[in-house]
């Protein structure tokens, strides 16, 4: 059985979000791992999130910048491999279709057709799953190093949108454990971590700890929830060490 294509949807109809979002939920073989309706933070979400396909609207009037524009700045990434890409638009003009396909577009979705629906658009993204996620397999196989980069620099970046101190030494020790975890559940990992520093167990897990700590004292609740969607016990209020390490490994895994 296929994996859950990673997509990405670049669209500022706010209702056809919601009902890309509601058909999504509705099926298990297509997960987003972004709705924006900016070509900037599309670009990051590429760059960090490596998605399968993305849904582009090629208009974004209500957004920043434009499918075109978009489509452009992904050649100039030099990916590994090209996501595949689903564009819809409200234009019928076989122009804007000829440019679409032009700059890569894979499949091209018109609006105003009376069998368009959000439901359409992810049943179709379903269909293809087996042949997008091949083409992936044998277009090109990314360095090891250039994946590991990769890694690091989104673990880097989920660390400092809940808060977490660049300045503190337990924010190495919590990405040097989170990516033990990522490569394998070990019951153990502060005993490595300490090793490797030439810490003691006790001083690696107290400084991961007050790292944690100072992010939920010093971040807003809301920013917090956003990003850290796991539960906590509602007597702690603030995650520990380990639930913390697992999270963020199975965070980054599914979304890579």
């Amino acid at each position: 059985m296929n994996r859950e294509l990673k997509v990405l949807l670049v669209e500022d109809d706010s209702v056809v979000c919601r009902n890309i979002i509601k058909a999504v939920d509705k099926t298990d073989s297509v997960r987003l791992i972004g709705v924006t309706n900016s070509v900037e933070k599309a670009v990051e979400y590429v760059s960090d999130g490596l998605p399968d396909a993305i849904i582009l609207d090629i208009e974004l009037n209500k957004g920043s910048g434009n499918g075109v524009t978009l489509m452009k700045q992904l050649r100039d990434l030099d990916l590994a491999v090209f996501p595949y890409l689903l564009v819809t638009t409200n234009s019928a003009g076989t122009e804007t279709h000829d440019t679409a396909r032009d700059m890569g577009a894979d499949f091209i979705v018109c609006k105003q057709q009376e069998d368009y629906s959000a439901e359409n658009i992810i049943d179709f993204l379903s269909s293809v799953n087996s042949v997008i996620l091949s083409r992936k397999k044998t277009d090109a196989s990314e360095d090891i190093k250039e994946r590991d980069d990769r890694i690091l620099k989104r673990l880097h970046t989920e660390l400092d949108l809940i808060g977490v101190s660049p300045k503190v030494v337990g924010r190495v020790y919590l990405v040097d454990s989170i990516l033990i975890i990522m490569e394998k559940p070990e019951p153990n990992f502060s005993r490595r971590i300490a090793a490797k520093h030439g810490k003691s167990v006790p001083s690696v897990e107290r400084a991961m700890q007050t790292a944690i700590t100072g992010a939920w004292k010093n971040n807003c609740a809301e920013e917090l929830a956003k990003y850290y969607t796991a539960r906590i016990s509602p007597s702690k209020g603030i995650p520990t060490v380990t639930e913390f390490i697992y999270f963020y490994a199975a965070k980054v895994k599914n979304n890579w």
